[in-house]
This record gives structure tokens, sequence and C-alpha cells, in this order.
């Protein structure tokens, strides 16, 4: 019975939430809905479920998914700002567990919370109750569980591209109990570990009772999960999973109706651009007007949040209503990745005014990064802050005027050299420092993935090392946070000379991103940025 009723439980769960396209119009991609208080979406659905344990087969029919209010919840020591949705449906069909057959009626609802900035599943609680019809009598009976999310089940890569494929992976923890009065009394104690791939296939016109519906077509890589989400909606509009083997199962969803509300407060969201690097400014601008009137909200706050990077802002409207902030992209992941960005998720603005209140949701994809490095005449100092295939030859060739590259080997405290004619190349390693010689002032553009971690061994003596993190750090950070650490160095291009600092030098000099440094240490350990 656990299987049937996890089954249950994970078909309310993996009721997939859908982009929104603006304005419903049909195009070949779509960014993350912006749902009000009040949408609803009504649906049907057929289920048959078959394993050792029973089988299940029978229908849930109303299911209406309603969006309550917006909030936010405490999990996994996390705060989440999101949707509040309530459930209610009608469950009809017959179910077998060992000596128990019968038919089934009964009761469906429950609460869901979704983070609004990218629609990924936090917390669930779904609740039947109802009777089962057992030889010649009734029983009672009563499902219950709730599962928690962590990392948030994000489902969809947000915006949705066709032929884009993602992985997604999270953990479930699902608990709960299972009664049939006097029969039975299950508890429900389980974690499951989920991951895969899905991709966006094309787009269909799609016919389901609710209408007809231009639809995204989303499927998983092993033929188990589909779906197809019409921007018109806001919502996925039907829905079927399989699955053949020891547990198999059958589930098809269809859209029977659906209604949309609107805010108090109308207010756009424009990002220019939407597709960024980090540290690339950003320009928001939209417009706030009254929903009843279509009068301007003047001279107000607006505040402007990205979750995932826990960061925000504050700008306000003119008299006409527009607003405006400029801002600098920061890092951030996401859990769907893809090879086409490094993470993707949603910026949230929001407007009060005495009772009146509005709000919109708007992706902001991050791209690699890119770095530019202006190289002086003579000596640079550097180190590449992206992922890479570089060695010593090909990073030459890519930087005009160059004439020598130089690696610090700490282990013979020497350095290594790559100049035309020596045969001595080497590869270009994470969280290093290089010693670039140019013959001019020239330039080096990188593009690539962000570094997350490094292991660089130290040696005693000195060591060439590379800062590769987006937030710049100083010399005195660096001496303290490398074991028998005594003295950092960064060259200094315009001087030709290194500037220092040690333990009473006041010389504490800022190290930013893509640039390289040298330390001093007295103990060996191992460096991690």
């Amino acid at each position: 019975m656990k299987k049937l009723t996890i089954l249950l439980f994970i078909l309310f769960v993996a009721i997939p939430l859908n982009a929104l396209n603006e304005n419903g119009k049909s195009r070949s991609f779509t960014d993350i809905a912006t749902w009000c208080i009040g949408d609803a979406w009504t649906y049907d659905m057929d289920i048959y479920s078959s394993s050792e344990n029973g089988s299940f087969d029978g229908t849930i029919n109303n299911l209406i998914i309603t969006v309550y209010g917006v909030t936010t919840i405490e999990l996994n020591n996390a705060t989440y700002d999101v949707y509040w949705l309530n459930l209610t449906g009608n469950v009809n069909g017959t179910i077998s567990y060992s000596f128990i057959s019968g038919d089934i009626e009964g009761n469906i609802y429950g609460e869901m919370f979704v983070r609004r900035a990218d629609l990924s599943d936090v917390y669930t609680n779904i609740v039947s109750y109802g009777t089962i019809h057992y030889l010649l009598f009734d029983y009672d009976y009563e499902l219950n569980i709730t599962s928690t999310f962590f990392p948030p089940a994000e489902h969809f890569d947000f915006p949705l591209l066709q032929n884009e494929s993602w992985n997604y992976y999270y953990n479930s923890k699902i608990n709960g109990y299972f009664k049939i009065d006097g029969l039975l009394n299950e508890t429900i104690n389980s974690s499951e570990y989920m991951e895969g791939e899905l991709t966006c296939n094309g787009i269909n016109n799609i016919s389901v009772p609710a209408g007809v519906f231009y639809a995204f077509h989303i499927a998983d890589d092993n033929e188990t999960y589909e779906s197809w989400y019409s921007s018109a909606a806001k919502n996925v509009i039907k829905s079927n999973i399989r699955q053949n083997g020891n547990t198999t199962y059958n589930i098809h969803m269809n859209m029977t109706s659906y209604s949309l509300n609107s805010q108090q407060i109308n207010i756009s969201l424009e990002l220019n651009p939407q597709n960024v690097s980090v540290g690339e400014n950003i320009n928001l601008s939209g417009n706030a007007v009254f929903s009843s009137n279509g009068e301007p909200v003047s001279n107000n706050s607006v505040l402007v949040e990205l979750p995932i990077a826990n960061k925000s802002w504050i700008t306000s409207t003119d008299e006409s209503g527009f607003y405006y902030l400029n801002i600098e992209a920061p890092f951030f992941i996401d859990y769907t990745p893809s090879i086409n960005e490094i993470g993707s998720d949603g910026i949230i603005v929001s407007i009060s005014y005495n009772i009146y209140s509005g709000y919109k949701v708007k992706t902001l994809i991050l791209d690699e990064i890119k770095h530019s490095f202006s190289l002086s005449k003579g000596w640079n100092l550097i180190t590449l802050p992206v992922e890479n295939n570089y060695t010593a030859s090909s990073l030459y060739a890519d930087i005009p005027g160059c004439n020598i590259i130089l690696s610090w080997n700490a282990s013979i405290a020497d350095f290594d050299l790559y100049a035309p004619g020596v045969p001595n190349d080497f590869v270009i390693e994470n969280g290093t420092g290089y010693l670039i010689g140019v013959e001019n002032d020239t330039f080096l553009n990188i593009t690539g993935m962000p570094i997350e971690s490094v292991a660089v061994p130290l040696y005693i003596g000195w060591n060439m090392l590379g800062w590769f993190n987006s937030t710049p750090t100083n010399a005195s950070s660096l001496l303290n946070s490398i074991p028998e650490c005594n003295i950092v160095l960064k060259w200094n291009n315009s001087k030709e000379d290194f500037d220092l600092y040690a333990p009473g030098v006041p010389n504490n000099f800022i190290i930013k991103q893509g640039e390289g440094f040298l330390v001093a240490v007295d103990e060996q350990s191992i460096w991690h940025g």
C-alpha cells in the first residue's frame, strides 16, 4: 500500500507549473508565469497503478488548483518567497491491497507552496478522506502525506526554449499515514532523490476540454513523462505519466477549465539585457498603474528582489508611474543545469499603495562569464577566472603581442617558461597566477563557466596564486586566511615592481577577479580560494 499512497502523492507534486508567454502571444519561447491571487485551473485525471502490493484504477475529477495567496515559508534553514496554492478534488475508483478489495469514493484537499521566482516545489500536503466499500460494509479511510523538497524541486528552466534541454535534481522527504478504520493503519516515512533530463521538444496545437491551445511540449529523456503548456492558460493543459515494470502506472490529466484574475496594481518589468554575464549592468524598467482606472501609481517605492542571490534593491516611480533601476548582475547558479547558461531565476518587482498592491516576475539569465584583460607593455600577473582548456602555447596564441609566459613552480622554487621555440608547454590551471610578457599594450577576452572551487598545494616559500572569485578581496584577508602566511605581493605594472603587504605594513591593497598574486608561507597547506 505504501507504493500506492506514495504514487497518489507524487501525482500531485508532479503537477507541472507552467511558463507564461507575455500577453498570451504565440512564439518560440516563453518566460515564467506571474500568477495572481484567485487564478484557478481545473483538471480531470485518469489513473491506473499496479504493483506486487496491489492496484488502483480510478479517476480524480474536478481537481481545482487555486492561488490562495503570496507568503513566505521557512524550511531547511531557508526562507522562501512563495505562492500559496489550495487543492480540492474528488476521487473514485477501485482499490486492491492484500485482503482489501473494493470501490473507493472520497475527497481530496491540500496545499502547495511554490517559489515565485522559478515555480519550484517547496512543500506539499495532500489529504484524502472518504469510504472504501469492502464486502458488505463501508470503511472510512484517511490519507495524509506531506513532502518537503531540498533543494526546491525545480522542474523547468525558464524561459522555455524550443529544443533546449536541462537537468533537474532534488531530494524529497515524505511523511504521512494511510488509515482504513479497523483494517489498516500504515505510517509513511521515506526519502527519495530525484534526477533526470527534460527537453522542450516543440510547440503543438492541443485540444482539451478547456479548449484548443498553442502549447509547449515538455518530455523527459526516458519517455515516462510529458506535458503541454499553454501561455494563454498560464499553466499545463495536458500531462501523461507512465511507467512499466514491477510497478506500473499510467496517469492522464486534462484541463477542463481555468479562470485568471488581475492584480490591484498592474506593474510591468523589462530587463535590458535579459541575458547577462556576472558583473554586467542590467537596466530594469517598467510602469505601474491602478488596474481599476489606468491611473499611474506616482512617486511610490518599488521593491526589486533576486531571491536566489539574496539581493534586493529599492527604486521609485515618477509622476507618470515609470520606474528605472540599474544593477550589476551577481553570481548565482540554479538547480536546472543547462549547457546554455550558468543559471536562471526570477527577478520580482513589487509595489504597494495603501491597500493596493501588485508584482511582476521575469527571468534573469546568467550566461557564461565574460572577462576582459587590459594588458600593459611589459609584465602582467593574471589568472583565468573561468574553466578553460588553455595550455601556455594556446594562451600565447590568443594574446596579441605576447612574447613569453611564466609559471612559478613552487615545488622547485623556479619558473617554468614558455616562448616560441621553447619546448616546455604547460597546462593553465585554475587558481594559479601567470606572468604574461607583452611587447605593447594589448588585451585578452575570455568566456567560460565560473570556477566553483580550487585546491592548490602551497609549498614552504613562494607560491603564485590567482583570484577567481567575482567579489574582490584584499591582502590582509588573504594573509589571515592562509596558514603561516607572512607576505603577500601584487605586481604593479606602472612602476614595474611589486606592492608588498605584511603585518605592520600599511599597504592593504585590493585584489580583483583575474589578478594574480604571490604569497610566502612557512607551512604546507591547500589553498581553496
